[in-house]
């Protein structure tokens, strides 16, 4: 790392900006040292303020975290992905299920390494 471009100046806010059509969508935050989770709500925001509902977001977070499980091939933390076949024929999330599964496994890891 070079330190002299390294800033730690945190107190800057950071802006994220997305423009679509002749609708811009900005989300501020008053600071800079930002976690994941920050920075995913943003882009929620994001996404939301050019006009893609919550629910398409949801499935395809969903959606790419299948992929990615695919992927890893690991049981590290996998979450099945709960979900029935509506009789249109699209797919419903059960994201209780899934958020307990998860909460479970990350419960057994903490376990495991303490």
């Amino acid at each position: 790392m070079n330190i002299k471009n390294f800033n730690t100046n945190w107190n800057k806010p950071s802006i994220f900006t997305a423009q679509t059509y002749d609708t811009k969508t900005s989300v501020e935050i008053d600071h800079s040292d930002l976690d994941l989770n920050e920075v995913m709500e943003a882009f929620q925001t994001l996404i939301v303020g050019m006009k893609y509902s919550s629910d398409a977001l949801k499935h395809w977070v969903l959606d790419k975290a299948a992929e990615y499980e695919e992927e890893l091939e690991t049981d590290y933390i996998k979450v099945p992905l709960y979900h029935y076949i509506k009789d249109d024929g699209t797919k419903e999330y059960d994201y209780e299920e899934m958020k307990g599964h998860l909460l479970d496994k990350i419960e057994l890891l903490i376990n495991k390494t303490n």
